[in-house]
């Protein structure tokens, strides 16, 4: 069995190691995965409000000037900047998954210590 500075390195400490890393890969996988779902639904939430606004004014009545002769009779849109309304909230993604992983990675880590120790103790 191998040894660094007195500490002997058995296979179950190894396994141990292995899954702790393995479960920090997995919580920042699931980060990564909740902040780029997030950034997508504000993009998709973005784009819908410019398709509403694109479809409102599209629909708006065109207002002819009344003097067309400086105009050239052309038709000129009439701007409201109050019509447009405010975005909703933006969604919220993953506190609650974000919570429960790190609990269960305390809980993990806690009950595979205390394991370990109890076979330690029994050599």
């Amino acid at each position: 069995m191998a040894s660094i500075r007195g500490w002997r390195i058995t296979r179950a400490g190894m396994i141990f190691i292995a899954v702790i890393i393995g479960l920090a890969l997995l919580a920042f996988t699931v980060l990564y995965v909740a902040q780029q779902r997030g950034e997508q639904a504000r993009q998709d939430e973005a784009a819908e409000i410019a398709r509403e606004n694109l479809e409102e004014q599209a629909n708006r009545p065109i207002a002819i000037a009344e003097d067309e002769a400086v105009n050239n009779g052309e038709a000129v849109t009439s701007s409201d900047e109050d019509d447009q309304a405010a975005p909703e909230a933006l969604p919220e993604t993953g506190p609650e998954l974000f919570a429960l992983v790190g609990v269960f990675a305390l809980v993990f880590a806690t009950a595979s210590f205390a394991t370990s120790l109890r076979a330690t103790r029994q050599l």
